[in-house]
């Protein structure tokens, strides 16, 4: 018994070490069952991963690629601790850019993943705020798993943008895809010191930001965003707005309440307003754009994602909707039904009858 549970633990170590985490409560498919999630599968380039049974895989065929971390659109995989290691760790670099790169990439590099598509979007704008960003993709061309995740780089390169803005974009996030050459990093001999003693005792717990709030979940990179986010008047950067996504909700909306209870993140919150009103309150920084909300809608109100550009993403974004009081029971009733109940009191009166 005792063997087993310590065999189990060291396994579970070694999980958290070299391949990421499922947290499976979290995962769409678990929340809604309408349009089946296959991200995470279709992105396993080692067909290890089944969308649809996340609890059964062979992890001892994972590569550490982390490429179902960056593709899942729920945040439910965290990454490898080995993985966030090495991208925590650029806080401590010096020179005046980060150069981001593949396994793939012959020349030095200050983080090397995978594949590009391995850096999430939230990483490669909290580096962005920071510092420029030298993204090497100089052998995408020739890589066996291109067809794969081009499409990925393409659309996390398309929110950093979107994020930031097209003028910071412009001058942060440099993408050196030709033959030109990366800049050479110099180091003094006490930035050379600092560098052998950083790399010989890393660890996740010395890399996160002071932060101890910041939990080691699937939304971690999001969270070390917003920790940057916090910190922003300490950086050069002028700029205080930036892109999020949230949702559109019609003018037929009646805060019946299902989004609120099936978002995977929490990031939708319905509270009352003045007499024949609901407030329905986002959490632009928690949503992932993942479509559950809209899915599940049983009147199909949600009317897809805006981007925004918000100073404050700890404020919600709020959106006033008529709502009735069921007679009944008092729960939000269609304004327009007349006799004012809600779904389950209106069928459970028509079955009575």
């Amino acid at each position: 018994m005792l063997n087993d549970l310590l065999t189990n633990y060291l396994f579970n170590k070694l999980i958290d070490e070299n391949h990421p985490t499922i947290e499976y409560d979290r995962c769409i498919n678990k929340n809604q069952r309408k349009k089946i999630c296959t991200a995470c599968q279709t992105a396993c380039s080692r067909g290890i991963i089944k969308s649809t049974n996340l609890k059964k895989i062979d992890w001892y065929k994972c590569i550490n690629c982390n490429i179902c971390v960056s593709v899942c659109p729920s945040r439910t995989i965290r990454p490898s601790s080995s993985t966030m290691n090495k991208i925590l760790s650029t806080h401590e670099i010096k020179g005046e850019e980060i150069i981001l790169g593949c396994n793939m990439e012959d020349t030095s590099g200050d983080v090397k993943l995978h594949c590009i598509a391995s850096y999430p979007w939230e990483i490669l704008a909290y580096l962005a705020l920071e510092k420029p960003v030298i993204i090497i993709r100089r052998n995408c061309d020739s890589c066996l798993e291109k067809s794969s995740n081009e499409e990925l780089i393409e659309l996390n390169l398309k929110r950093v943008r979107e994020f930031l803005g097209e003028e910071l974009y412009s001058q942060r996030i440099i993408i050196n895809d030709s033959g030109s050459p990366i800049p050479q990093k110099h180091f003094s001999r006490r930035d050379m010191f600092a560098l052998i003693l950083k790399k010989s005792k890393t660890t996740i717990t010395t890399l996160l930001p002071e932060d101890t709030s910041i939990k080691l979940d699937g939304m971690i990179y999001r969270k070390v965003l917003l920790n940057r986010l916090k910190n922003i008047k300490y950086l050069s950067i002028k700029q205080g707005k930036f892109g999020w996504y949230t949702p559109i909700f019609g003018s037929r909306c009646w805060g019946c309440g299902v989004c609120e209870k099936v978002c995977p993140q929490k990031a939708i919150h319905i509270s009352e307003g003045e007499k024949g009103t609901r407030i329905i309150n986002h959490t632009v920084w928690k949503c992932d754009s993942c479509g559950v909300c809209e899915n599940v809608c049983m009147d199909k109100v949600i009317e897809g994602m805006k981007l925004v550009y918000i100073h404050n993403v700890f404020i919600p974004v709020k959106t006033k909707i008529k709502s009735a009081i069921c007679k009944e029971c008092g729960a939000p009733a269609k304004p327009e039904n007349g006799e004012e109940l809600c779904m389950y009191c209106y069928n459970k009166r028509n079955l009575a009858k």
